[in-house]
Formats: C-alpha cells, structure tokens, sequence
C-alpha cells in the first residue's frame, strides 16, 4: 500500500522521482475554454485553461489518474514537461486545500482504469485540491481519483 503524505505535495512527476516502482505519463494535453464549473472553481472568468491527464503506473497496471487544470494567464513556459511544477514556483503558491472523498470515477478515469483491468464498477478516492498564491487566486486545480486498495492518505 502507498502512503500518501497529504502535508507534503508532489507534482505527478514527481511521483517517479521518489517511488522508482511507479511511472508517469500524460495521457493528454489539452487547452479548454472556461465554463461556469471552472470559473466558480477559480472565482472568476479565467479565459483559456490547460487541461492535462496523467496516468501513474505501477506494475504495468493504472492506480491512479491525475487531471490537472491551469489557467493560461498563469503558465509562464508552456513546453516544459512539470509545468505544474513551474506555475506554482513563478506564481509562489502558499496554499493547498484538499478536499477527500470516496466516489465514483468520472467517464475519462473509469475509461482509463478499465482499459487495463477486468473489474467492472468501482469506487475511487478522489483528492480535490485547490493551489493558492500569496494573493489569495486559485492558480491550479487538482483531481487525484486513485485506487483505494493501493493508496493510503494520511497528515504528516
């Protein structure tokens, strides 16, 4: 079982850096535009969005999907790989809220966590958390949906 240290955040690569059995890969890498759902999530119009999905792998099976979302305004270099890394040093993100909960995975994680397993219904826990900088902005939004029988979630 993986603890997950919910005082200490890691970017989804750097999950592979300090678990050598797991490995990342971004399934997609997309630029959405804002809606109603999003703006209330960063409080207030935020224009164009990058939208990334990364699968973490361990033992050739997914245990975890990670969908990460960014405001434009906020992403200082575009072509490098750990941009949620980057966006939260450039913008000196002070902040992380979680919020936990036991649910259902959305269309794309279900999708993604069949693909490689022959289960049918399942629940994940899903880790919803909110990055905020020294001025109080929202600069990313996280959704962690992971495998309840690999991973573990404890405070420090």
């Amino acid at each position: 079982m993986k603890i997950i240290d919910l005082k200490k955040y890691l970017t989804p690569f750097e999950f592979q850096v300090v678990d050598k059995d797991i490995r990342v890969k971004i399934y997609s890498d997309t630029t959405i535009e804002a809606s109603g759902f999003y703006n209330s999530i960063f409080k207030g119009e935020t224009g164009s969005l990058r939208k990334r999905l990364f699968t973490i792998i361990e033992n050739g099976k997914i245990v975890s999907v990670i969908t990460s979302i960014i405001p434009q305004k906020f992403i200082s270099n575009p072509r490098i790989d750990d941009i949620e890394e980057e966006t939260d040093k450039i913008q000196k993100s002070t902040e992380i809220y979680n919020d936990i909960m036991l649910t259902w995975p959305s269309n794309d994680e279900e999708k993604l966590f069949l693909s490689d397993q022959t289960q049918e219904k399942f629940q994940v826990i899903l880790r919803k958390a909110l990055f905020v900088n020294a001025n109080n902005d929202i600069i990313r939004y996280e959704e962690d949906a992971m495998l309840p029988d690999v991973f573990c979630l404890q405070k420090g």
